[in-house]
């Protein structure tokens, strides 16, 4: 266990500077707070399990408190993405996001006495209160390609929260092995999510390519609140030929070329009207027009990797 936790601390310094990279490709959005919030969060895992295997291997309380503390950080990020959103942002950091870090923080204040904690072990409610943030946060990117790493990132926090509550006492699972397995998680939701925001490959440009990267970056919750803003105070008013879906325009019958360009010039100002309270203008522009010797299957938007 000692070599694959040196290879598995190296990993999560390797992490915590994708996280560092990733930030700069949320540039001219919104989410630069939900991406200090990943920072930090790559910091606490980093620190957890480095601290956890080589200063306080046999000292079961404090690795509670390292791997908890771990796990109550660590749904922060994907909440922060709900209320990136101009203005208001700053407000959602003070006063939902810190005082969510209180809330399902206490548990383990409350085993502090003079001498250091005591063991931690959390009941079920706790744990159903995190479930539901996980559900929230996590389940903001179910319908997007980030799905899976998604899913990987709720799996790994509630492996690393499994050793502090009763309901895995009677599982025959060393607390260890749960940590591990949690960290192995983290590194592959970390990694694969890494990939797909700076790897992909682009093709395409236009309004499309604005509303699918909206989606992919600010989830589905977002997503369906500004495609219903748009069908009903664009498409509907106007009387469009298309309606605007998960995907992009839909057209119900092939357009002419004079119905196309119309509708996309009024997508257009739609997407700059609707968008700027969660991205800048040439977060948008950016993504309208091929730069002149641009190939394909290159990024483009600003940076490499920029979303």
């Amino acid at each position: 266990m000692f070599v694959l936790w040196v290879i598995l601390a190296g990993l999560l310094v390797l992490m915590l500077g994708l996280s560092i990279r990733l930030r700069r490709g949320l540039r001219g959005t919104t989410l630069t707070t939900t991406a200090n919030w990943s920072i930090f969060t790559a910091a606490i895992w980093t620190a957890a399990g480095t601290l956890s295997a080589f200063v306080f291997p046999h000292n079961a309380e404090a690795q509670d408190q390292l791997w908890y503390w771990t796990a109550v950080v660590s749904v922060i990020p994907p909440i922060a993405v709900l209320g990136a959103k101009r203005p208001g942002r700053e407000a959602w950091n003070f006063f939902v996001l810190l005082p969510l870090v209180f809330v399902l923080g206490w548990p383990a204040l409350t085993v502090w006495t003079s001498h250091g904690p005591d063991a931690l072990r959390v009941e079920t409610p706790v744990l159903i209160g995190f479930v539901l943030v996980l559900v929230m946060g996590c389940g903001n990117y179910i319908a997007t390609r980030l799905a899976l790493p998604a899913l990987l990132y709720a799996l790994a926090v509630v492996l690393v929260l499994a050793p502090c509550s009763t309901v895995s006492a009677g599982l025959g699972i060393s607390f260890e092995a749960f940590r591990l397995s949690g960290t192995i998680s983290m590194l592959l939701a970390t990694f694969w999510s890494g990939l797909i925001l700076t790897y992909r490959p682009e093709t395409t440009f236009g309004p499309d390519r604005v509303w699918n990267d909206f989606r992919e970056t600010f989830g589905i919750v977002w997503t369906k609140r500004a495609m219903d803003r748009i069908n009903i105070e664009f498409a509907t008013r106007e009387q469009w030929p298309a309606q605007l879906g998960p995907d992009g325009l839909e057209w119900p019958t092939p357009p002419t070329d004079q119905q196309r360009e119309h509708v996309e010039a009024r997508m257009v100002y739609a997407l700059h009207w609707l968008l700027r309270r969660f991205v800048d203008p040439d977060w948008i522009d950016h993504r309208l027009v091929r730069p002149a010797g641009l190939t394909e299957g290159l990024n483009h938007g600003g940076t490499k990797g920029e979303r």
